[in-house]
């Protein structure tokens, strides 16, 4: 609020905030109430031109205003409403500035705004609602500030927002709410930024966003709900940021995100959530980071994301759920991280995750649940779970082969309800097991791997060494001071990675037969050494002290 004002006064005094001649009054404001308040204003404040306070037209007997034409500022709110007999706004054709609010609202006989053409700068919220028979805004031309938000819901008449063509700037939100007749966003073409949220909800005959053409920036969140002939993006060709989260949600006629094509960037959430019809995330090429989560919910004719070409990292969530035609991940190729989980829940098409072949850490649980994935494929490059593996009730999972290689799990390991699943002994689980970091749960797969102990006797005799064993391996001193030997290792040969914690490598070190380590200035605390030959590698764990 503080900030407004002061934009506020620093506009007025470009504009002229006061005129020369003009003589201010009022400051305890003034109401009108009655057609004859209004016509006696000229007798009873002659000179008074510019009002201090708050002037409020409420009246059921109010016809016409053309007793208030010597105004030309108020100083606060100017607030018309619950005018049942009030057509038009003219007699307001001088007033140039407004320091507050302009509520215009529940004038149930108001057709236009005409009689604002005056008028440059509103100092907080313009709020325009419940003027059943308001077909456009008429003469807002003028205006090019507005120090809050714009607000324009349930004018069931609404068919255009025309008059706001010198709009630049709107310091908070602007929202555009269950107007059902309006069909287009036209004179809002010269918006550059809007200060707080974009929302565009319940406006059911608007088929395009054209008239947002120009708008480079949204501060808050993009919120884009209910508008059930809104078929794509179209008007949102400038867009570069957005500041808060993008949701999309129920738009019934949206086949696709065409109009988005420069949005590179969203710091908050993007959700596409239940648009039924919505069969191409095309519009989406440049977008390169999302700050929070990426979730997209019962969006049943959505058979891949290829829009997301550019991605290359999730800050949060990843989350896929009842998007009953996705076939492919493809489009997800430049993913490199996710923040948090990555979860994905019936999803009823997909059979494997190719798409997440540059995938390398996620920040908390790995969730496959209810999936009809065959495999894990798409996962050979994954070195990091912060978080908990669960891999639960996938009636078709018979592969986990993609994790046969050194994959740091920071949580609980869960494989339940796979019945096709037979072999678990993949490196990441057998490393796990030597060296869990939270509780174990196998069961209800299919035998081989139906619990804890046929995992692990499968990882014990997992080796195809001719002739060794590697429960012959063993790590002495353990606890050590930096020097580490490697018994057991006769006959074979390979590479020798030390990891710590997340996974990363911190020595690399060839060996042929038993081998020794310095662990030279590796700070002290636990860390994993994995022991790799042609054929196999297996993990064990180590104290630095």
């Amino acid at each position: 609020m503080k900030k407004s004002l002061i934009l506020f006064v620093l506009a007025a005094a470009l504009f002229g905030y006061r005129s020369v001649s003009g003589q201010a009054c009022l400051p305890e404001g003034i109401t009108f109430a009655t057609q004859q308040q209004v016509d006696h204003f000229a007798l009873d404040y002659p000179d008074c031109t510019e009002i201090e306070g708050d002037v409020e037209i409420s009246g059921g007997t109010i016809t016409d205003l053309t007793g208030l034409l010597q105004l030309t500022a108020i100083g606060g709110d100017l607030r018309i409403y619950g005018n049942g007999s009030l057509p038009r706004l003219d007699g307001l054709d001088n007033l140039a500035t407004i320091g507050g609010n302009l509520w215009i609202q529940h004038n149930p006989l108001l057709l236009n705004a005409s009689g604002l053409d005056a008028l440059t700068q509103i100092g907080h919220d313009l709020d325009i609602r419940h003027n059943h028979l308001l077909s456009h805004l008429g003469s807002l031309n003028a205006l090019q500030w507005i120090g809050d938000a714009l607000k324009i819901q349930s004018n069931n008449s609404l068919i255009a927002i025309n008059g706001l063509n010198d709009l630049t700037t709107i310091g908070s939100d602007l929202s555009v709410v269950d107007n059902p007749s309006l069909t287009t966003l036209s004179s809002l073409e010269n918006l550059l930024q809007v200060g707080g949220h974009l929302t565009i909800e319940g406006n059911n005959d608007l088929i395009t966003l054209n008239g947002l053409n120009s708008l480079q920036t949204i501060d808050g969140d993009l919120l884009i709900l209910r508008n059930s002939s809104l078929n794509n993006l179209g008007g949102l060709f400038d867009l570069v940021a957005v500041g808060g989260s993008v949701l999309i949600h129920d738009n019934q006629a949206q086949t696709s995100l065409t109009g988005m094509c420069n949005l590179y960037s969203v710091s908050g959430d993007f959700v596409l959530y239940q648009n039924p019809n919505l069969a191409s995330l095309t519009g989406l090429n440049n977008l390169n980071a999302i700050g929070g989560a990426l979730m997209i919910y019962y969006n049943h004719a959505l058979p891949d994301l290829s829009g997301f070409s550019q991605l290359q990292a999730v800050g949060d969530d990843l989350i896929l759920f009842q998007n009953a035609q996705l076939v492919s991940l493809h489009g997800l190729e430049g993913l490199a991280s996710i923040g948090g989980s990555l979860i994905f829940e019936q999803n009823g098409q997909l059979t494997d995750l190719q798409g997440l072949d540059q995938l390398t850490s996620i920040g908390s649980d790995l969730i496959l649940q209810k999936t009809c994935l065959n495999s894990l494929n798409g996962l050979q490059s994954l070195n990091e779970i912060a978080g908990s593996l669960k891999l639960t009730e996938n009636l078709f999972l018979s592969d986990l082969s993609p994790l046969e290689h050194p994959v740091y799990i920071g949580a609980d390991l869960l494989i339940t309800g796979n019945p096709l699943l037979s072999e678990c002994a993949v490196q990441a689980v057998c490393d796990y097991l030597l060296s869990p970091a939270g509780s174990i749960t196998i069961e209800d797969n299919a035998p081989g791997c139906a619990t804890v102990e046929e995992v692990e006797t499968a990882c014990t005799v997992g080796s195809t060494e001719p002739g060794h064993s590697w429960q012959t391996i063993g790590l002495s001193p353990n606890p050590t001071d930096g020097r580490l030997d490697i018994a057991g290792l006769e006959g074979l040969e390979g590479l020798l990675h030390v990891h710590d914690g997340s996974g990363r490598i911190l020595l690399e070190q060839s060996f042929a037969g038993p081998a020794t380590i310095d662990l030279g200035t590796i700070a002290p605390g636990l860390y994993y050494l994995s022991i790799r030959t042609s054929k196999q590698t297996i993990c064990r764990k180590f104290i630095r002290e």
